[in-house]
């Protein structure tokens, strides 16, 4: 989204922060493996081994940063070096993403606030081998039945996850507990359905303050911060250091 300071005056989280936004009641939902049907074709060469994997996050990271996203998504939990690479822009683009905007609105209105992960694999149909993949719960939400082969546990979830949304819909209020900050909780839509805390929180408690470059090939947002956090200017003089440290912390913002 271009912030063009007409339309969009700001960026969007620092406006519902601020409240500067139609106060209504919102859901906000993500699949769990929202990138597992994409990773191939961000990165549409062999990725072998772990060093390969490590290598690849070094194309997005700096050097010392891709050491700490490897740590955090390590292939002894993710198994494969594609899970692995799918898990890191998952989180990145859509799961904190999605949290950081649950925070904003929570903050910014008093209507309710909600949060769901998508988190049901399908067992057949083309989406079956990407687990819980980007838009796969359309097909639960409108019953096109394109991208899985449903069977009576789909059928059985796809009531459950309509009869929530509708509920929602008509009332502005949803079946599970408002988005608090604190305490972050969401909906998890599988069959059975469940609630749960602290979604992907464990990587932003363990992050560190640090200045970096965005990671390449992402999104265009990243690559314009990217082109930003380091000003041209030659000189160290006091005016060029808190212009560069101003960049530098918009930047960071802009990454949590």
């Amino acid at each position: 989204m271009t912030v063009d300071g007409w339309v969009v005056p700001e960026a969007p989280d620092a406006l519902i922060a601020k409240g500067a936004h139609n106060h209504v009641a919102m859901v906000l939902g993500t699949t769990r493996d929202e990138y597992s049907s994409v990773i191939d074709l961000m990165v549409p060469g062999d990725v072998p081994d772990d060093a390969a994997y490590l290598a690849t996050l070094e194309t997005w990271f700096e050097k010392s940063l891709a050491a700490k996203v490897h740590a955090l998504y390590p292939l002894s939990v993710r198994g494969a070096p594609r899970a692995a690479l799918a898990a890191v822009v998952s989180d990145q683009v859509m799961h904190c993403a999605a949290r950081r905007t649950a925070r904003a609105a929570a903050k910014g209105q008093t209507e309710p606030v909600y949060r769901y992960l998508f988190a049901h694999a399908p067992s057949a149909g083309p989406m079956a081998a990407y687990g819980a993949g980007h838009a796969v719960d359309v097909d639960y939400m409108f019953r096109t039945w394109q991208q899985v082969k449903p069977r009576a546990v789909d059928y059985a979830l796809s009531d459950d996850y309509v009869r929530a949304v509708g509920h929602f819909a008509a009332t502005g209020a949803a079946t599970w507990p408002r988005y608090d900050a604190a305490t972050d909780p969401y909906v998890v839509i599988d069959e059975p359905m469940s609630e749960a805390r602290d979604l992907r929180l464990l990587a932003l408690r363990r992050r560190r303050r640090r200045w970096l470059r965005a990671p390449r090939r992402i999104t265009s947002r990243a690559r314009s911060v990217r082109g930003r956090a380091a000003p041209a200017e030659a000189g160290d003089d006091r005016k060029n250091r808190a212009r560069r440290r101003r960049s530098h912390v918009r930047a960071e913002r802009r990454l949590r």
